[in-house]
């Protein structure tokens, strides 16, 4: 069985019902299975007539939109491969990605988009087809996305072109977006994705009337699988979001049970809240308090015992009642669950989740396994780890700690890259190039990535996301990297967070909030070194950092310093801020 077949079957089944979200205006508008599906037989037929043919590369350039799914699946029926692109990719990038692969087609999202593809790429594309094509000069060698209708096709021709389909045939060639150096192209077949959705959803309860709100880049496997395949092969809705800064409007209109997203996400949720917790009265601030303490008291004690004392249960009644039913409602009311994955999720805002009533299933994974290896259930969840391997995933660690995977969901190899596919894959193992522990019980705890342990001048191994994960714990701190090798201690760049320095301003000794004047203030270093230390307390000395730098704008995706999963690329940071940590040790 294939994607598209699987997918066909639940059209068929599910006719009339919603399956796609999206805001046109002020209205949430709606696709049912059936319409959904006549989209996508439409634009197999416009393929096919454009002389796409199986094993041809199809790209997709675009922000996710119902467009995104149906151009994907209209792709894979004829067993064509998708090239999905990062829309937040440069000119170059996406330059290098359609020579690379050989792509035939692209579909483009919008003007801004189009420019980024270069005159000699478009003389090697057969095609070109926007999404949306307003804007775009007149006499531009382009399809309108909304113009293609059913070619003369015999009845029953995409039946015939699936069942052609086999389930080691390429799906899809995902450019991973990479913390250094240019993007490897992973080959995953129809195998690989539809194994990795089958034991997704025998640990995770997906159902029918689920809504999942779709933000993360669908280029991006975690959201590809999980966001899209898992619901879609579900009879799940999805729903798109109108743009990034809408999410939190988008998820209390449209009232989601599932969202997939990255700890930034969850990070700058809970920020968000505290900020507004500060905006009310004292008594309200004092009862939001005992209200968390009450959850945080019954979410440890339910882990820990299962049950609850009475009175906590009553407690807890009135505080979710009263305080924390109120969170969730923004939230839209209705979220089951998170999911998070790509990075650590911070222990702190964990717990915050947990006490407000709202789970997160943290999870693992990499675009070569298509990419989940473990997650979190909702019936066995440990909190600090990312949970157990997938049924048919095996897992295991190498002798320096390296995890080593293999299973029905691993990769075939990177694209024109066989000498970097035998480097990675030997007898069959994948070697991730994560250092974790398994304990007792078989749940895994990532504790770095191998290739960013430091190790110090007195030869000391240190792993650096750990202790970035403690520091950006402190609501002070929006963003932090740690650094030192090969040197005597470790020190780090930090991003304030600018809103809650702001809020404690009056404690400090200045004239007015000014951040060009308020990184050197001697007040506000000796306050960042006091949380820092205090985060850090737990860990050895030689973990701990004896100096630092406040910086005064964030890392970016714009900047180059985050991938489009906003993961710190680390060389990229410490060359462009290479003046200010010489001086930083210069000065020690």
């Amino acid at each position: 069985m294939t994607i598209p077949g699987q997918f066909f079957i639940q059209a068929r089944r599910l006719g009339e019902r919603r399956a796609l979200l999206y805001k046109e205006g002020a209205l949430w508008k709606n696709i049912s299975w059936r319409e959904f599906a006549d989209q996508v037989t439409a634009l197999a037929a416009y393929l096919l007539s454009a002389g796409i043919n199986k094993g041809d590369r199809v790209a997709i350039l675009s922000e996710n939109c119902p467009e995104w799914a149906i151009a994907d699946l209209a792709a894979l029926s004829i067993g064509a491969v998708t090239v999905p692109i990062y829309f937040t990719n440069s000119a170059e990038q996406v330059e290098f990605i359609l020579k690379d692969s050989g792509v035939s087609i692209v579909f483009v999202s919008n003007e801004d988009q189009y420019r980024k593809l270069a005159g000699n790429e478009k003389n090697i594309l057969n095609s070109i087809v926007l999404f949306n094509p307003s804007g775009i000069p007149e006499g531009e060698d382009i399809a309108a996305f909304s113009d293609i209708k059913a070619s003369s096709f015999e009845d029953g021709f995409i039946e015939r072109h699936i069942a052609e389909l086999r389930p080691d045939d390429t799906a899809s060639i995902l450019y991973t977006s990479g913390t250094t150096g240019l993007p490897k192209g992973v080959i995953l077949t129809h195998g690989n994705l539809l194994s990795n959705v089958r034991d997704c959803k025998s640990i995770v309860d997906i159902r029918e009337n689920d809504l999942f709100l779709s933000f993360l880049p669908l280029s991006h496997a975690f959201e590809r699988t999980v966001g899209y395949y898992v619901p879609l092969l579900s009879g799940s809705t999805i729903a798109y979001v109108e743009a990034i800064d809408k999410i939190a409007q988008n998820m209390a209109e449209v009232c989601p049970t599932v969202v997939v997203a990255v700890p930034r996400f969850y990070e700058k949720t809970f920020a968000a809240i505290m900020e507004n917790v500060r905006s009310m009265s004292v008594w309200k601030r004092r009862f939001f308090g005992w209200s968390l303490d009450v959850g945080h008291k019954a979410a440890a004690l339910r882990d820990a015992a299962g049950t609850l004392p009475l009175t906590l249960r009553i407690k807890e009644f009135f505080a979710h009642l009263l305080v924390l039913r109120k969170i969730r409602k923004k939230m839209g009311g209705r979220i089951r669950f998170f999911v998070s994955g790509g990075a650590a999720l911070s222990g702190e805002v964990g717990d915050f989740f947990d006490a407000i009533g709202l789970t997160i299933l943290e999870g693992y994974g990499l675009t070569e396994t298509s990419p989940v290896m473990c997650c979190n259930s909702l019936s066995a969840r440990r909190r600090g780890t990312v949970g157990k391997p997938l049924p048919h995933v095996e897992l295991a660690l190498a002798d320096d700690g390296e995890i080593i995977t293999r299973g029905p969901n691993l990769m075939q190899g990177y694209f024109g890259r066989p000498d970097l596919t035998e480097e990675l894959v030997k007898d069959g193992w994948f070697y991730t190039g994560d250092i974790g522990e398994i304990d007792s019980d078989g749940y895994l705890k990532i504790t770095d990535r191998k290739k960013d342990i430091i190790v110090t001048s007195g030869g000391k191994n240190v792993a650096p996301q750990v202790i970035e994960g403690a520091l950006v714990g402190d609501s002070l701190i929006s963003q932090a990297i740690v650094f030192g090798e090969g040197r005597k201690f470790l020190a780090a760049l930090i991003v304030p967070d600018f809103k809650e320095l702001e809020y404690l301003r009056l404690g400090l000794v200045m004239d007015e909030f000014n951040r060009d004047n308020l990184l050197e203030n001697k007040s506000v270093v000796e306050l960042f070194k006091n949380r820092i230390d205090k985060r850090l307390k737990v860990f050895a000395r030689y973990e701990q950092i004896r100096r630092f730098s406040l910086l005064g704008q964030e890392f970016s995706i714009e900047g180059g310093e985050l991938t489009p999963t906003l993961k710190l690329k680390r060389k990229v940071i410490l060359k462009k801020y290479s003046g200010l940590i010489e001086r930083i040790y210069e000065e020690n």
